[in-house]
């Protein structure tokens, strides 16, 4: 398994706030805020088996990681998003449980980041 250093760009990331590690902190702890109940809105309709709330769902959590440039994560959100697009609801459940074991991923690295390690 990859170390936390390759979970998101942490180069292109900073590079992104044109260098503010400060708001890219912040947008860490907003994310991480944030993850918990965008990760239950994913499960929810992967369970209910709503393509459209799915597809909803995975929009909003690459919103949320667009600025990290997480490409593990953003990878496993458009399979998900095609599975949803494409009413594959088993696959999308499989993609579902890779989306939120990358995001625990994520969350540590930005936990580390955040504090400076």
């Amino acid at each position: 398994m990859p170390t936390d250093t390759y979970v998101f760009d942490h180069t292109k990331a900073i590079e992104g706030v044109d260098g503010r590690v400060e708001i890219l902190r912040e947008l860490a702890s907003i994310f991480l805020t944030h993850a918990e109940t965008l990760l239950a809105e994913l499960k929810q309709a992967t369970v209910s088996g709503n393509s459209r709330q799915l597809s909803a769902a995975v929009h909003a959590l690459r919103g949320c990681i667009g600025s990290f440039h997480a490409q593990a994560m953003n990878d496993l959100l458009s399979d998900l998003h095609a599975y949803a697009a494409a009413g594959k609801m088993q696959s999308a459940a499989e993609a579902t449980e890779r989306v939120t074991s990358e995001a625990a991923r994520l969350s540590e690295a930005l936990r580390a980041f955040i504090s400076g390690q």
